[in-house]
């Protein structure tokens, strides 16, 4: 006599495909661009005899967008085993961008790149 029940075939469960470029993709790089046209920044200057001695510039605006662009960016590493074969290397592009783009934001924040 056979077994009224069927066992449980185990079959290869394909996840959904990942678009690209994906919401997260897009809100990284507009947190990676408003820094550019937004500005809250903090300038201290010290001079003696008429020359200055030290400067320092802080934009708040930067660092915390640059931040902000790094995390979201950094949360679609998990969509790269569902990306189609034909867009990973574009979505490893835009990556690797937004991903310097959200460093530069931060080291421009805290005035890395500014001179005397």
């Amino acid at each position: 006599m056979e077994p009224t029940w069927k066992p449980i075939e185990h079959t290869e469960q394909t996840q959904p495909v990942a678009s690209f470029p994906d919401r997260r993709e897009w809100i990284a790089a507009i947190l990676g661009i408003a820094p550019f046209f937004l500005n809250l920044s903090s300038t201290t200057t010290t001079s003696s005899n008429g020359r200055i001695t030290s400067f320092q510039q802080i934009d708040y605006v930067d660092i915390l967008f640059g931040a902000l662009c790094i995390i979201v960016i950094l949360t679609t590493i998990r969509l790269w085993s569902r990306t189609r074969p034909q867009d990973l290397m574009k979505r490893r592009i835009v990556f690797v961008a937004l991903l310097a783009l959200g460093a530069f934001q931060i080291a421009s924040g805290l005035g890395i790149f500014t001179r005397i």
